[in-house]
């Protein structure tokens, strides 16, 4: 997981989220093909995005101490984690993420309207970059399929 804006907000948080996100992703397929060509085992990972308050601390544990974040946002992003692998993409990004960070000419987003997420009363507007082929359609994920 990774943070922008702790321990303290500035306005351009969101922007940064998404550079990153989309330099990270580019950064595992390059990794992801050089893997491939000498057929060495392929782990895939994904990237989820959403923007909005958290409550950061760290937790001492005696051998080591950990930073964490709790909170809606952190939520949100790990539910649309989840998206990428029925979505077949590597990075699912709330909308609101995507236009706090004026992220819209960015990349190649695919966007989907209505998405439901777990445990949000309200359906969400996502943004997703495909990986080469989907295997499950924005209609199939707004109907509760990769959950």
């Amino acid at each position: 997981m990774a943070a922008f804006g702790q321990p303290k907000s500035t306005a351009d948080d969101a922007a940064r989220a998404l550079e990153c996100a989309v330099h990270l992703s580019r950064m595992l397929h390059d990794s992801s093909e050089m893997r491939r060509r000498r057929c060495d085992v392929n782990p895939r990972a994904g990237i989820g995005l959403h923007f909005g308050t958290a409550i950061g601390g760290v937790l001492r544990s005696g051998s080591h101490d950990e930073f964490t974040l709790v909170g809606d946002a952190v939520n949100v992003a790990q539910r649309l984690e989840r998206l990428c692998k029925p979505l077949d993409a590597s990075i699912v990004a709330s909308w609101e993420v995507v236009e706090a960070g004026d992220g819209r000419e960015l990349t190649d987003w695919k966007y989907e309207n209505g998405v439901e997420i777990e445990g949000r009363s309200r359906r969400m507007r996502i943004a997703y970059i495909p990986n080469e082929l989907g295997r499950v359609t924005g209609e199939l994920i707004q109907q509760g399929i990769g959950r």
